[in-house]
């Protein structure tokens, strides 16, 4: 491992392949957090490069500003000496960073893949706890309770080492760091400009960026993104689960074309990650249409375009059918944001007709599978859908969820409603 350093930010750059991972620490964080990930990682042809941000690691005595655009600016000159095209790996407050890298270089970079994200839009948080995260700087317990909660497998040796890298941050710099991240950028309260593959990774056990944030608050901005979650890890994947967050960024390389991997020598990683992915024709014999093509997008425009304006909706989690394009993508749109992993397996036509065949697997953790059948016009739009769902509980719990996240939108009779 060779360390290059360039005007202004330093970097260390390992391997020398044609394609890099620049990876982006969090809050309190340094570069040393990466180091069981990077080694783990099966891809070739990479070069990985890790820096210390402006006010933390070995930069500690950086006298700021540190707001979110100087940090950008300092991570886009290590990408502009790179000089190769680039995915960036944020994590936490360095997801923010890397959107906004993405955006200052859109020629160079290829992907990102942001690691229990916070919002770049910011977060609205409670004052007792925005008080006590401000006031972290020089209270190496507080820090430690911290690390505690919002994990869930941290060693006790990286328990004191994330501790002891916190604790080197100036009091005044975690404040100011704080309201950078907590405060949030403008660029983030509207769709994302970046136009690139995004793998959005979280812990299951995080009790910050929850599942509930990023299905609800950051995936719906980007236009090319897919999900993914890491079990037994909770704000620090890299950390407790360092070989499942590998599989998942290895996995993400090759969907888009970087990387051929050496042959898996273990089993482990392949079931310690659960993944999320886009609609995916997992049989081979599913033809691409309007209506897988809408899952993929998942969005409420992607249904719009293959509808008619009078299409109606029937499905055993609706209490009654819904009617019209407008609520039949606002609850279609929904319902395909509520999916972990949503596969079709199997299709059959006949005079207008077509039966698709899934399965699938809920945010909640609970698989269902079925079959919908859409009647389809001589244009190829949509007139009709039916969706059968099993089993009886999962689709009851699926249409009560439906109708949360609807209301307002579509009225509540449609949807059934757990007992209190």
């Amino acid at each position: 491992m060779t360390e290059r350093r360039e005007t202004p930010l330093p970097f260390t750059q390992t391997g020398n392949g044609a394609n890099t991972l620049v990876f982006i620490h969090g809050f309190l964080d340094d570069a040393s957090f990466w180091r069981s990930t990077i080694q783990a990682l099966e891809a070739r042809n990479l070069s990985s490069v890790t820096l210390d941000l402006p006010g933390m690691g070995k930069a500690a005595d950086d006298p700021g500003p540190f707001s979110l655009d100087r940090l950008a600016q300092a991570v886009a000159s290590v990408v502009d000496a790179v000089g190769r095209p680039t995915v960036l790996v944020g994590h936490s407050m360095g997801a923010q960073i890397a959107e906004l890298v993405a955006g200052m270089r859109p020629r160079q970079i290829a992907g990102l893949v942001l690691l229990t994200p916070v919002p770049l839009g910011g977060m609205a948080l409670p004052e007792a706890s925005a008080t006590a995260l401000r006031s972290l700087g020089g209270n190496p317990e507080g820090q430690r309770e911290l690390r505690i909660q919002s994990s869930s497998h941290l060693t006790a040796a990286d328990l004191d080492h994330v501790v002891e890298v916190g604790a080197r941050v100036r009091p005044a710099t975690v404040a100011a760091l704080f309201d950078a991240w907590s405060g949030g950028h403008d660029a983030g309260r509207v769709p994302s400009v970046v136009d690139v593959p995004i793998l959005i990774l979280y812990g299951v056990d995080d009790p910050f960026v929850t599942r509930e944030l990023v299905t609800t608050t950051i995936f719906p901005r980007f236009g090319r993104a897919r999900i993914a979650s890491i079990s037994s890890a909770g704000h620090w994947p890299h950390l407790e689960q360092p070989a499942a967050t590998a599989t998942a960024i290895d996995s993400f390389l090759t969907e888009i074309g970087w990387s051929q991997t050496r042959q898996k020598t273990s089993t482990t990683r392949e079931t310690t990650m659960t993944k999320t992915a886009m609609t995916k024709n997992v049989a081979g014999n599913v033809d691409e249409q309007p209506w897988t093509d809408a899952f993929e997008k998942r969005s409420t425009e992607g249904f719009e375009a293959a509808l008619v304006p009078d299409v109606v909706l029937n499905a055993s989690s609706l209490v009654k059918p819904i009617v019209g394009r407008d609520l039949v993508k606002i609850c279609m749109g929904t319902a395909s944001t509520m999916y972990e992993h949503l596969a079709f397996l199997a299709q059959a036509k006949s005079e207008g007709r077509t039966w698709l065949e899934w399965k699938a697997r809920t945010f909640s953790g609970i698989e269902v599978a079925g079959v919908t059948v859409l009647e389809i016009n001589a244009a190829g739009k949509i007139t009709s859908i039916g969706i059968h769902h099993r089993p009886l509980e999962a689709l009851l719990k699926f249409s009560a969820e439906l109708g949360r996240r609807t209301e307002g939108k579509i009225d509540a009779s449609h949807f059934y409603r757990l007992p209190e």
